[in-house]
């Protein structure tokens, strides 16, 4: 599935790149789409793919896959010139009632500056997961730097939990910045809108829990959300184990 994905993530890069910044945002969205879609149609694969444009897609008879796919994720970034947008992709083996817990393989692509992102699931993380070890750091909250997505939320009831926070980013590509937490570059990403969707985290949260760092629902429940179509959802996600309790006792304490 490795060389799959870099090849779509290299074709998306190819066809938007010359395009960003022409402030239309469906223009380019249409254009990621269909070069995947025109990669999976000619792989010869028989999978089930759900799609952050398209919804759900079926090649081939008997799937032996279900994807989960955001051809671009920070569109409007894209769009507007701003340099933080992102191809991500998932894989899990094919089952009844697969989950976000069932993804096997997960690639993320910087479609600025090409860097890639990748994990296997269980595999040695001084093996093939090696580009994405986390490393120990502080485990304050006081000296971290966080993701914040709180749009519909309350801001004056979350400001206890805003306060502790030493720096606050949002860039608006949220499969990019899962990739930031499981490389120490933010401790952590929280999401309290309810409206991410699980193709855009999906390939985050492998990278993530591969990288020894955790992600799950805001009440630290697993993330066993659906994945043969598109569901949505809040979620908190940390560096490491230590880091998530003290986020998860915070938020309880807020209700």
């Amino acid at each position: 599935m490795l060389q799959l994905s870099r090849t779509i993530g290299e074709r998306i890069q190819k066809v938007i790149s010359p395009l960003v910044g022409n402030k239309n945002e469906k223009q380019l969205d249409k254009l990621a789409e269909n070069a995947a879609s025109k990669i999976f149609q000619n792989s010869g694969l028989s999978m089930i793919v759900v799609s952050e444009e398209s919804g759900v897609t079926r090649y081939g008879n008997n799937p032996k896959y279900i994807c989960q796919l955001d051809p671009l994720d920070g569109t409007y970034n894209a769009a507007n010139g701003i340099p933080a947008y992102s191809f991500s992709i998932a894989f899990s083996r094919f089952k009844e009632n697969p989950t976000l817990e069932d993804i096997e393989f997960a690639f993320i692509k910087n479609l600025v500056n090409g860097a890639e992102f990748k994990a296997y699931k269980k595999e040695d993380r001084k093996g093939g997961n090696g580009d994405i070890i986390n490393q120990v750091r502080n485990s304050s909250i006081a000296f971290g730097t966080y993701c914040a997505y709180l749009y519909g939320s309350d801001i004056k009831k979350l400001s206890p939990l805003l306060k502790k926070f030493r720096r606050i980013r949002s860039l608006g590509c949220i499969s990019l910045e899962l990739c930031f937490v499981a490389n120490n570059i933010y401790d952590g990403l929280i999401d309290l809108r309810g409206s991410v969707r699980n193709v855009d985290i999906a390939a985050g949260k492998l990278l993530i829990e591969e990288a020894g760092g955790k992600i799950t629902r805001t009440n630290g429940a697993k993330l066993d959300i659906g994945i043969e179509k598109i569901n949505k959802l809040s979620f908190i996600a940390s560096r490491n184990q230590n880091m998530h309790d003290k986020l998860i006792t915070i938020l309880d304490e807020l209700k």
